[in-house]
């Protein structure tokens, strides 16, 4: 096979096991469906896996960074909805039951 349908098996492989809600960030599932959508065009295991691990990263880790330095800029963030709504609920525990 050519290497354009190559990368497009394994990119349509990546992309329906990571729609599935198995874990969070797709820790594993990612790698699963990289090593074996690599694997049927005889990839080795480890090679395939380390490029799954290797591309899990890039694909994950810059929007993050992006999101966790932009998001707050914003004003745009759960940290500090988490923060209240913590505080709310701890209110609402203390408060004496009538």
């Amino acid at each position: 096979l050519p290497v354009v349908a190559m990368v497009l098996i394994a990119t349509g492989a990546v992309t329906f096991v990571v729609t599935l809600p198995i874990t969070p960030a797709a820790i594993g599932t990612f790698e699963l469906a990289v090593t074996y959508g690599l694997g049927l065009f005889g990839v080795p295991r480890e090679t395939a896996f380390s490029v799954g691990v290797v591309a899990h990263v890039l694909i994950f880790i810059p929007p993050t960074l992006i999101a966790i330095f932009l998001l707050p800029h914003e004003r745009i963030g759960a940290l500090g909805h988490i923060r209240k709504l913590a505080a709310k609920v701890r209110g609402e525990a203390n408060a004496p039951s009538h």
